[in-house]
């Protein structure tokens, strides 16, 4: 089994992934490894590699992608765990850690619901000194959904990925979006092709979210990006014109009309009623943007 980092200019981040996953618990029968792949046009991560194995009894390989955006050290990622015979692809981000757990819930939901892919939700760890209403607003996560629940799409911060859906697949996470979105492009081709992606509520993993990603640019930034994302989606599936794209133009106005109607709250809660508002209108400009102009080129970069 390989766990597939995409990294860059993250040292801290992913030094604190691999001691966490230093620290999990592994079946006796799991071999595991750690493929990282460094999109930094510097190679910190390659250059700094022997230090990043002495992190972990794990075998650690670092591979230097650097072209610019998040799809090809994806795709390296997944050509080097192939290429070490890995049976299965686990996927996280260089800004998170692992729970003890972790593996061990991510496999036990795969042998109940004998799913392809399994997927769980993502905890915020925010800075101490920021408001606490930042997490009553979920903005960050993490989703609530019973174990076993049916999903058509995930994402690649906290997934288990089976061998054969890369070996049904000619292509992987998608160039085109290499800015973002390509996980979810990537998920819902998975699904087409009819494997199952189940959500395992235990299998836990926590984000290290900055201040910088606690404010009302960033959320306004972040939920345009990902309407956008599902409104492209849509209109590349179904067609421009089609009756579901025509929806999700419909489903975004509605978002924008949510988000307006949350104003009158601002006296009573005003830094989590902006921050939904901010969020319910971004989102579904986003869907409509997405559903009527296309894309992805030159609209998913979110910085």
């Amino acid at each position: 089994m390989a766990v597939c980092v995409a990294t860059h200019q993250r040292p801290d981040g992913l030094e604190r992934l691999l001691r966490s996953i230093e620290a999990v618990d592994v079946p006796a029968d799991v071999r595991l490894r750690v493929e990282i792949a460094d999109n930094d046009p510097n190679a910190g991560a390659v250059r700094s590699a022997e230090r990043l194995r002495c992190a972990t009894r794990w075998p650690v390989s670092v591979t230097h992608e650097p072209t610019p955006g998040v799809s090809a050290p994806r795709n390296a990622t997944v050509l080097a765990a192939l290429n070490a015979g890995a049976d299965l692809l686990a996927f996280v981000d260089d800004d998170e850690t692992v729970e003890p757990l972790w593996l061990v819930t991510h496999l036990d939901g795969r042998a109940r619901f004998k799913a392809a892919v399994t997927t769980g939700p993502v905890h915020p760890d925010y800075p101490s000194n920021l408001a606490p209403w930042w997490s009553d607003t979920r903005l960050h996560g993490p989703e609530v959904k019973p174990t076993g629940t049916a999903l058509p799409v995930c994402w690649t911060n906290n997934t288990v990925v089976a061998r054969r859906v890369f070996d049904d697949l000619t292509a992987w996470f998608d160039e085109e979006f290499r800015w973002g979105g390509e996980d979810s492009e990537f998920f819902q081709r998975v699904a087409h092709a009819g494997h199952d992606i189940v959500w395992i509520a235990e299998a836990m993993v926590r984000e290290t979210v900055p201040a910088a990603r606690a404010t009302l640019r960033w959320v306004g930034r972040r939920y345009l990006w990902a309407g956008r994302v599902k409104g492209v989606l849509e209109r590349r599936e179904h067609g421009r014109l089609s009756r579901c794209n025509l929806r999700r133009v419909a489903v975004g106005l509605f978002h924008v009309l949510r988000g307006i109607t949350r104003l009158p709250r601002l006296a009573l809660a005003p830094g989590p009623t902006l921050a939904m508002a901010t969020r319910d209108v971004a989102f579904g400009l986003g869907q409509m943007s997405g559903a009527i102009a296309g894309g992805p080129r030159g609209g998913l970069q979110h910085g």
